[in-house]
């Protein structure tokens, strides 16, 4: 939904199945939309964005539980990063199309970890991920920065 003319608009972007759970939303630098989320029917996490003018959904990783508790953050230079629930394997999972082709990296492979995951891009374009380790119920914390 969005009140960008004024008024309360909203869109059907995805009624294919049973989703849009764990749903996340971003905006580019040029306004626009990307959306994370989870497909329950198929159990995927999925990407959808209107950045090209007209709503495209895409399918980044499929499998048993793959996407629950999905974020989402753009950074400097338009590339879109995921952070998600591997609910099968309870591993925190990373997709990003930063290389041109959507890529997908395990991040932590700990005992259920990955559960409510939040995650930033920084001024430098490194992402950060925020965590929960349901086993040890410690906030957990990753990232791609390099110590200075």
């Amino acid at each position: 939904a969005t009140n960008t003319s004024g008024a309360w608009r909203t869109f059907v972007v995805d009624s294919d199945g049973d989703v849009g759970k764990y749903a996340d939303l971003a905006l580019d630098s040029q306004g626009g939309v990307h959306i994370s989320y989870f497909d329950r029917a198929t159990q995927a996490v999925k990407y959808a964005t209107d950045a090209s003018g007209a709503w495209e959904v895409f399918t980044i990783e499929a499998g048993v539980g793959i996407g629950m508790y999905t974020a989402i953050a753009v950074d400097s230079t338009d590339s879109v990063h995921i952070s998600y629930l591997d609910g099968h394997n309870q591993n925190l999972r990373y997709a990003t199309n930063a290389g041109g082709a959507w890529q997908v990296f395990t991040i932590d492979s700990g005992d259920e970890t990955g559960f409510y995951t939040s995650i930033a891009v920084d001024s430098e374009d490194y992402v950060h991920i925020g965590y929960l380790n349901n086993s040890t119920d410690d906030l957990m914390y990753a990232t791609n920065r390099k110590p200075d």
